[in-house]
């Protein structure tokens, strides 16, 4: 059986819900509901889709990953 994911409700749920009182000005908030948004979708699934305008940011591809070990994130994030 094939389970429909609520994007929709998730992106109100954390927009909303779960900033609501803390993201006070309206332009901000239409900012996260709009990041959310692109997040939130059906393509979230796809390998390598793009979480960046640039690209260099992805998700990973479906499967058994080997876990990265926390210490090497600043580097694979080229945050060093």
């Amino acid at each position: 059986m094939l389970v429909q994911i609520p994007y929709k409700a998730l992106n109100y749920l954390t927009a909303e819900c779960n900033y609501g009182g803390r993201v006070t000005d309206d332009h901000d908030r239409t900012t996260l509901k709009t990041i959310l948004g692109g997040l939130y979708c059906e393509n979230i699934h796809d390998d390598e889709f793009p979480l960046s305008e640039s690209g260099l940011y992805v998700t990973p591809p479906d499967g058994n990953q080997k876990l990265i070990p926390h210490r090497s994130w600043p580097r694979l994030l080229n945050i060093e």
